[in-house]
């Protein structure tokens, strides 16, 4: 069971990841920098290792 809740919060993270981006590009017109698109990949890499296993 401890496995699934962690499946599931890391699976939230990577959702809220996207839909922060989506509405701060849509809604405020916000872009990204090279650090920020960097720190996103970085995210988006460590939420596919932990969803690996």
């Amino acid at each position: 069971m401890a496995g699934k809740a962690t499946t599931i919060t890391v699976f939230i993270t990577f959702i809220s990841l996207g839909f922060i981006l989506f509405t701060n590009h849509f809604f405020l017109n916000e872009t990204l920098n090279l650090k920020q698109a960097i720190g996103a990949l970085i995210i988006v890499t460590g939420v596919i290792v932990i969803l690996s296993k």
